[in-house]
């Protein structure tokens, strides 16, 4: 298990050196590229700046998920938590898991594909903790929807989780992670459209979504925000681009707009 002490940090500065970077990892390895080298790996529903929100966020995740579950019925029927979660986060929706891809290609692509006035970063991860999807135990982390550890935990604090007091929902996630770990698995997700193939797409799941991940990231590899245009356009030559990594008519017309710009 490697550690922040441990992990290789490189700066590449041309498309060739970073091809020769990640051609020496393993097969197997994840790549997550993030367009600000400022930002760590930390889900979306765990992104609070103001750690007063903690509370809130740990309630809206139970409501967001519940709704999604009976307003999307005619789009996905299925008892799955953790495959609802993945539906969910492909249209938007924050949730606990974040994406990886298999591909260093993709990561660079999405390191680079915005904010130009920021070096970006691609994160290299270890495949330590790789599970199925059925059995990545979603529903029993969030708030309210493990009956059996809410009865508990209320038994044993004689709190109200469903009172105004969000600070009693943080102590609840802690509980929750003693109980069952914090372990971060990694899993191949159901493919519920063609841009996960696209994007060799793989999530992992983070039971203390607002610890950012430390564990098991082999190496980074800082994108300067100098060259960061180059090697997107670089990239676009090379097939990796709006339309390949996002299949459908949104991902055609942006390429379009860039490969014929009217201005």
């Amino acid at each position: 298990m490697s550690t922040e002490s441990t992990v290789e940090n490189v700066q590449i500065n041309s498309l060739d050196e970073y091809i020769r970077k990640v051609s020496g990892y393993e097969r197997g390895m994840l790549f997550r590229g993030v367009s600000n080298i400022k930002y760590e790996l930390i889900p979306s529903i765990g992104r609070i700046k103001d750690t007063a929100q903690m509370g809130r966020a740990l309630r809206s995740e139970y409501s967001m998920l519940t709704n999604f579950r009976e307003r999307s019925a005619s789009f996905i029927d299925s008892p799955n938590i953790t495959r609802l979660a993945v539906l969910a986060q492909h249209h938007g929706l924050p949730t606990r898991l974040l994406d990886w891809t298999l591909s260093p290609l993709v990561a660079l692509f999405f390191a680079v594909r915005s904010n130009y006035d920021k070096d970006s970063l691609v994160y290299i991860h270890t495949t330590q903790n790789f599970q199925f999807e059925q059995k990545i135990d979603y529903d029993k982390y969030v708030f309210s929807c493990n009956s059996d550890i809410t009865q508990e935990f209320l038994a044993l604090t004689n709190n109200n989780i469903h009172g105004d007091d969000k600070q009693i929902l943080l102590e609840y996630q802690d509980y929750v992670v003693k109980k069952l770990g914090n372990t971060v698995y990694q899993f191949s997700p159901t493919c519920v459209s063609d841009r996960m193939h696209a994007q060799s797409s793989i999530f992992t799941f983070h039971p203390s979504p607002f610890s950012p991940l430390k564990d098991d990231i082999q190496a980074t590899i800082i994108i300067p925000k100098d060259i960061k245009k180059r090697l997107y356009n670089e990239l676009e030559i090379l097939g990796i681009h709006e339309f390949s990594m996002f299949p459908g008519l949104d991902g055609l017309c942006h390429w379009l707009s860039q490969v014929f710009p009217i201005n």
